[in-house]
């Protein structure tokens, strides 16, 4: 760490690059969180892949569902039922897709910063996002990844990287 300029013991210290958000420059540090930003890159990328053909097939193959016979010896009630789940099913399951898309897009984001040594806190939220079941490929690939990631980022020395 150098001072300022002058012969002022009391000047405040210049920083080193780590302040503020900017990221440490220490290769150890970094090669630390490369490894779990990587899969967490990965495990995004994955989850907006697949969020998106859940997206298009909800969105153009709804139709096709409807019109799917049910059986013809079905009770009124239980055809009427079943009737207007399949008609729900383009609509809730875009929904959900969309809810994929941007949380794959959130961890996304994270796992870059991370990567960067930027935004603790928002590599900290993408980590757990990664984690949570029926948002990411979770049992597969995000909860492993997730939680190497965690253990990474709980580290003080990567911690303090970050500030």
């Amino acid at each position: 760490m150098s001072y300022g300029t002058g012969d002022n013991p009391y000047d405040s210290p210049k920083n080193s690059g780590n302040f503020g958000g900017q990221g440490s420059s220490d290769p150890i540090i970094q090669g630390k969180v490369k490894g779990p930003a990587t899969g967490l890159i990965v495990t995004a990328a994955i989850g907006i892949a697949l969020n998106l053909y859940n997206l298009a097939q909800s969105l153009f193959f709804a139709g096709a569902a409807a019109n799917q016979q049910l059986p013809p010896n079905l009770d009124p009630q239980m055809r009427k039922f079943f009737e207007q789940l399949m008609a729900a099913q383009g609509p809730l399951g875009a929904v959900f897709a969309i809810i994929g898309i941007v949380v794959g897009a959130v961890v996304l984001l994270g796992a870059m910063k991370m990567m960067k040594l930027e935004g603790y806190g928002f590599a900290l939220t993408a980590t757990i996002l990664a984690m949570v079941p029926c948002l990411s490929p979770c049992c597969v690939l995000g909860l492993p990844i997730g939680i190497w990631s965690l253990v990474v980022l709980m580290n003080a020395e990567v911690k303090s990287a970050f500030h």
